[in-house]
């Protein structure tokens, strides 16, 4: 029976030591309460357009990029943030106190009746039982019961939820509108005109305007077949038929506006030939 109580109790070590501590689960749920006035009130640029305008006069096209926008008014706004950890021990908790309980009720019996562990002497008239070795033992149980409890207890104490408070500043959106400057000169923006396969560059200068030569006579697209009634100009011969080319006109990596200008050229020297279109996104 000595035997089977030593093997208990070492089994028992191993247990309080493989049991260690409850592995605690966290899970943050946080709550923003604004109040009082608004510290300050600005204005931001939610959305951005681009509007190209040109005039085409003879071979070169002037073009002028104006930036649209439109504004969110922003309030900025002393508020509360309370943030809730919400903890969760799992069922090794349940095992520490279970164990606790048990080694504490062997301990109370060995340190009770300690001579039922005692292994019995043969003595003149009878036998005699030491109560040495059931103390020791009840004492073995104390000490693995205390620290069994003392884990659960600590396990329950790291499972108790918390809840934090910090004053922040936050943000608070209002109705979307025009700037104050609803439309500006798009400055700086790098350009590229195509028109087939030819290909120039400029760069808007501080009022948004570029311009652009336009490609020579041999990049032409090839006419329609001209009609029969074509008229004939004061030397008899046929005048070119009038017709737009479209180009694309990049603006930086993001947007493009297609544009169109007349050809042959020399029917803009006098009355210049306009247009003006929205970007979208490549």
């Amino acid at each position: 029976m000595l035997r089977a109580l030593n093997m208990l109790a070492r089994w028992t070590c191993v247990a309080v030591q493989l049991a260690g501590c409850a592995q605690i689960s966290e899970t943050t749920r946080q709550d923003t309460v604004p109040h009082g006035e608004p510290l300050s009130i600005e204005r931001k640029v939610i959305e951005r357009q681009l509007e190209a305008r040109w005039v085409q006069r003879g071979d070169s096209v002037a073009i002028e990029l104006i930036e649209h926008r439109r504004c969110q008014v922003v309030e900025r706004v002393a508020a509360v943030r309370t943030e809730h950890l919400i903890r969760r021990a799992d069922a090794a908790i349940y095992w520490e106190y279970g164990l606790a309980t048990v080694l504490l009720g062997l301990a109370a019996f060995s340190l009770a009746r300690p001579e039922l562990f005692a292994v019995p002497e043969p003595v003149a008239g009878g036998e005699l039982r030491d109560p040495k070795t059931g103390r020791r033992l009840g004492g073995v149980f104390l000490g693995l019961g205390a620290a069994a409890l003392g884990a659960g207890i600590y396990d329950s104490v790291r499972a108790r939820d918390r809840v934090r408070r910090s004053d922040v500043v936050v943000l608070r959106p209002g109705a979307a509108g025009d700037c104050d400057a609803p439309s500006l000169p798009a400055s700086g923006r790098k350009l590229e005109l195509q028109f087939g396969e030819h290909r120039s560059h400029a760069t808007t200068d501080l009022e948004g305007r570029a311009r652009f030569m336009l490609p020579g006579e041999e990049h032409w697209p090839t006419p329609d077949a001209a009609p029969a009634d074509e008229p004939a100009g004061m030397d008899g011969a046929p005048v070119p038929q009038r017709r737009r080319w479209a180009g694309i006109l990049r603006v930086g990596l993001e947007r493009s506006v297609v544009l169109e200008v007349v050809v042959p050229y020399e029917q803009t020297a006098l009355a210049p030939s306009s247009g003006a279109a929205m970007s979208v996104a490549r």
